[in-house]
Parts: C-alpha cells; sequence; structure tokens
C-alpha cells in the first residue's frame, strides 16, 4: 500500500493490482475507481466486450460522418451531410430550396431557358401553381424562346459505374396542341445522346412521377431536357429529383401524383 499527504497520513488504494482490465487493456488508478484504456477491437468497463469498429472502412460519403451501432442490425450508421441520401449517403437529391445545393448533380445555375422559382409562372394556363413539396422548383419558362428549341440542364458530378435509379415530380401542363417534350436522355463522348424516357403534350396540371433505370459511369451525363412547344403555354417543369447507385425497384414508371388548382 502506497501513502500521500504531508506526514504519509493518507493511504492510497491501487484499484489496478488486482489487473482488472483484460484482452489487453491498460489500467489507470484514481481516487475511488480505476479505468481501463482498451486496445482496438474491445469496448467495456474492463474491455471485456469484443467490438467491430464498422467506421474503420469509412463507409460514409459526400462528407458523412459514421456513428458505431453495435448490436444492431447494422453496425453503423451514417450522419449524411444536408440533402444527400442511402445508408451511405451515396444518393444525390435536388429539391431546388436552396441557389447552392451540394448535394444536387445538375447544373441549376445560369441554364438557358430554365430557372428556380417559388410560385406560379408567369405565364397564366401553364407550369404549376406551387412546388411539388417545400417551396421551389426549377422550371422551363417557354416565353420568349424558340419553337421546338431544345433546353438541356446537365449533370455535374462523375458517377459510379452501374446503374443508377433516378426519380423525380415533372409538371407538363399547358396548350393542348402545342404544348412540347420533356426527356430524359444521357450523353456521352463515344456515343452521344441516349434518350431514355420522352412524353410529349399536355399532361395535366398535376405533379408526375417518373423513375427509371440508367446505365452510367464518370464521364457520361444525365441530360434533363425540354422541347418548347408552338405555343408559350408549354412551360415544364422538375422537383425533388434523386439519383442513387442502384436500379430502380422495377421498370420505368410515370404515374400522376398530385392535382394542382388551376
Amino acid at each position: 500500500m502506497d501513502f500521500s499527504g504531508d506526514l504519509c497520513e493518507i493511504a492510497i488504494t491501487d484499484h489496478c493490482s488486482s489487473y482488472p482490465c483484460v484482452n489487453g487493456g491498460t489500467c489507470m488508478s484514481y481516487d475511488t475507481d480505476f479505468y481501463c484504456a482498451c486496445p482496438e477491437g474491445y469496448t467495456g468497463q474492463t474491455c471485456e466486450i469484443p467490438f467491430n469498429d464498422a467506421c474503420l472502412s469509412d463507409p460514409c460519403q459526400n462528407g458523412g460522418s459514421c456513428i458505431n451501432t453495435p448490436g444492431d442490425v447494422n453496425p453503423y450508421l451514417c450522419d449524411c451531410q444536408q440533402g444527400f441520401l442511402g445508408q451511405n449517403c451515396e444518393g444525390f437529391s435536388c429539391d431546388f430550396e436552396r441557389w447552392r445545393e451540394p448535394s444536387c448533380f445538375m447544373r441549376t445555375k445560369r441554364v438557358r431557358g430554365w430557372s428556380r422559382r417559388n410560385r406560379r409562372t408567369p405565364s397564366w394556363g401553364t407550369g404549376p401553381s406551387s412546388a411539388y413539396s417545400g417551396r421551389y422548383f426549377f422550371y422551363f419558362e417557354a416565353s420568349g424562346q424558340r419553337r421546338n428549341g431544345r433546353y438541356n440542364v446537365f449533370s455535374n458530378v462523375p458517377f459510379q459505374n452501374g446503374t443508377h435509379c433516378l426519380s423525380l415530380q415533372y409538371h407538363m401542363w399547358g396548350s393542348n396542341n402545342g404544348m412540347g417534350s420533356f426527356l430524359v436522355l444521357t450523353y456521352s463522348p463515344g456515343l452521344g445522346f441516349t434518350q431514355e424516357f420522352r412524353v410529349t403534350g399536355n399532361q395535366g396540371n398535376q405533379w408526375n412521377f417518373l423513375e427509371l433505370d440508367l446505365n452510367l459511369d464518370e464521364s457520361t451525363k444525365v441530360v434533363i431536357r425540354a422541347i418548347r412547344g408552338r405555343s408559350y403555354k408549354s412551360d415544364i417543369a422538375i422537383d425533388d429529383v434523386t439519383l442513387m447507385p442502384y436500379p430502380c425497384n422495377g421498370t420505368t414508371t410515370s404515374t400522376t401524383t398530385m392535382p394542382l388548382p388551376a
């Protein structure tokens, strides 16, 4: 037993004398207790619990923070930066609520014909009156644009090699005879443009859901295209765009999701 104090009158108990730390843990004795500094792979008061640090492989992408969750079905959780999706923060999303969206994979600034908006489009009888969700949407303004002109929005990030699931809401309401077309394409330096989806004409005053698989790699671009119809009443809008690096659940899907007031 050791002693301390001016007159060596205070007995010091070594709480590490019984070697309580196991599995290579280092014991540190304090006034009333001890602490075990555990080596990698163990946890618990005496380092008695084997522990697999699932975060060592750095699974969280796009700036996400990893949190170990031993004992759960998933041994870790990723705390994703705003807008990134998926277990590993691997998915992109564009909701257009902010001018600068790090999670958005599309170029949305200074795009010819397209702009961000939070209220009814200027021309009466075309375009949405509100976003599908939140306040803002991204839309093609047909007024003042060239008839049959092609107005593209390109992706601006490299993609993993494989099948990706693109989903979005689109709105096409206006002239019955001059609405124009909405397309999703891919572009690669060797193949040029490949049409993946196309819809033409008035689709009613509602948001419509689209989901489709795209085969992408680091050199391939995703392209959203509006083709201006004969009428200025041919505004086209998109909202809640997501891209996940795995296939969709089924085949290409396009459904009506939300009627809007005229």
